[in-house]
């Protein structure tokens, strides 16, 4: 039995959730303030004169991107660790980033990166996407159900899947939608649920993603996670009000593994983020390749991997 380490973070650098309220007035601004303003005007029945001015595309990009920088992320992510993790999932990865990553990675010893798109972000006209690295060499996995991330999802969405090759542990990495667009986030869930169940039931599995969702109501809305257990260990109850909380959303779930919750936790501080990172540790049979042994990965079938979602 192999020591495998599960690391997980939204890469959402443009918004600190560890200011309280820095994190409330972005998840305002960035999901409630259109449908509260709409609300209000129609109640009126008259047109708001304040609006935010529309800034030119050209300057959202420049707002944004230095705070999504690949450095900045990677350079938190390692100076937070003490040893770099077997399997590493990101999400909200810009499209344009991808070569970046994927270089970068490498160098820091990953084998093997996998990338899956999601939906193009209204507010820099850049797909969002998900990112699956690990030490040993994996390979990927077709989803046997793709997901649908309609224009509906707004920013965000992705997902992908890879087995690898010398522990033979699945690998499955996912963004979900905000739950506020209540019938395309249950589709999602279904989705996930159909995916699960269509996975060999003797192979482990490795879940990690943003469901933007407690453990309990996704236990409800996806059986299939009856037969998973968390990994990370929280308690069932959300931390504080679900809607806002950094720290009960994203997950890790793993199937026909051994678990050790106590070196599994929540990473609070360390990443500038609106989600906290989690991290879990967890036993495979089998060798781990550390990467550092595996030949290095071509970097044009990966960007080519991407390019295809």
């Amino acid at each position: 039995m192999r020591r495998l380490d599960c690391f997980y973070l939204n890469t959402m650098s443009g918004g600190d959730g560890r200011r309280f309220f820095h994190h409330l007035l972005l998840h305002y601004a960035l999901h409630y303030k259109r449908p509260v303003q709409a609300l209000l005007e129609s109640i009126i029945g008259v047109r708001m004169p304040f609006k935010w001015r529309k800034r030119r595309l050209s300057e959202r990009r420049a707002s944004l991107y230095p705070q999504l920088s690949v450095a900045s992320v990677c350079g938190a992510f390692a100076s937070a660790q003490q040893q770099l993790p077997d399997v590493l999932g990101l999400s909200e990865v810009l499209r344009s980033q991808h070569k970046e990553y994927i270089e970068r990675l490498i160098q820091m010893g990953y084998a093997s990166v996998h990338v899956g798109l999601g939906h193009k972000a209204k507010g820099v006209k850049d797909h969002l996407s998900v990112l699956l690295a690990t030490r040993e060499p994996s390979e990927p996995i077709p989803l046997p159900h793709p997901f649908k991330w309609g224009k509906r999802i707004g920013g965000g969405g992705g997902a992908t899947m890879a087995r690898g090759q010398h522990s033979g542990v699945i690998y499955f990495c996912l963004h979900l939608c905000t739950t506020e667009k209540v019938g395309l986030y249950r589709r999602t869930l279904k989705t996930i649920n159909d995916n699960l169940l269509a996975l060999p039931p003797e192979q482990p599995v490795v879940v990690m993603g943003d469901f933007n969702q407690d453990i309990p109501y996704l236990r409800k809305q996806i059986p299939a996670l009856a037969q998973f257990d968390d990994a990370v260990g929280r308690p069932d109850e959300p931390t504080f009000l679900l809607w806002w909380d950094r720290k009960s959303v994203d997950h890790i779930f793993t199937r026909g593994l051994s678990l050790n919750t106590q070196a599994s936790r929540i990473i609070h501080d360390g990443h500038r983020s609106d989600h906290a990172a989690v991290r879990a540790i967890v036993g495979a049979n089998g060798a781990l390749s550390t990467g550092d042994d595996a030949p290095a990965t071509a970097l044009e079938p990966l960007l080519a991997e991407a390019s295809h979602g």
